[in-house]
């Protein structure tokens, strides 16, 4: 059975993807919408993905998506 998170992870988990800042944008339209439990929720999955596929995503990317909540 094809793990279909293993195909689609080629697309966008690898470091310098231009998707990282889209997430950013994301994160920041779902808080200023009032939606900020949805953007902690999806920030609780791409945490997993960060801390299990080491160095494809950069920790500035990371520091960016918390402070995309953050804020």
């Amino acid at each position: 059975m094809i793990n279909p998170f293993a195909e689609r992870k080629k697309v966008w988990v690898h470091w310098g993807n231009h998707h990282h800042l889209r997430i950013t944008r994301i994160f920041k339209y779902f808080c200023l919408l009032g939606l900020k439990e949805y953007a902690q929720a999806f920030f609780k999955c791409l945490e997993e993905i960060y801390h299990l596929e080491k160095g494809e995503i950069t920790k500035l990317t990371f520091s960016h998506w918390q402070d995309a909540i953050n804020s």
